[in-house]
């Protein structure tokens, strides 16, 4: 009876090292399909930043470009209206300019009449004064 419990009880070590030895290959062939996913998702993963930074370095080179066109753009319109409001600064001097010469050209006008005027006036007062004289001078001879 003896031999009849030891068997039995070498059958039940054996079907449990059987069961254990089941589990066990069970988990390591779950622990090498986790791993495997593991893996992947790490390579997906990665292969997702690389992609991310290719795309922010592409939104970055756009975002330059635009930069640079509108300050392009900008430089343009700047030189632009520079040059316009310097030829209409120079047009104003002009006017001005021009302005300035018919002023003098009239005051020389008015200043030489002036002087005509006032030459009239001596030529007047001078022939006026010799009239007198020669009056006075007839008085005195006929006298």
């Amino acid at each position: 009876e003896l031999q009849a419990q030891a068997r039995m009880k070498l059958q039940e070590a054996e079907d449990t090292l059987t069961e254990a030895e089941r589990v066990k290959s069970n988990a390591d062939n779950y622990a090498a399909r986790v791993q495997t996913n593991i893996d992947a998702e790490l390579a997906n993963a990665k292969k997702t930043r690389e992609d991310d930074e290719v795309y922010a370095e592409e939104i970055q080179e756009s975002a330059r470009s635009a930069t640079d066109a509108l300050m392009t753009q900008t430089r343009a319109g700047a030189d632009e209206l520079a040059s316009r409001m310097r030829r209409e600064t120079a047009e104003d001097i002009r006017k001005i300019f021009t302005d300035v010469e018919v002023a003098r050209a009239s005051a020389e006008d008015e200043l030489e009449a002036q002087r005509l005027l006032t030459e009239a006036a001596r030529m007047r007062v001078r022939s006026s004064k010799f009239e007198t004289d020669s009056f006075d001078d007839f008085k005195q001879q006929a006298a």
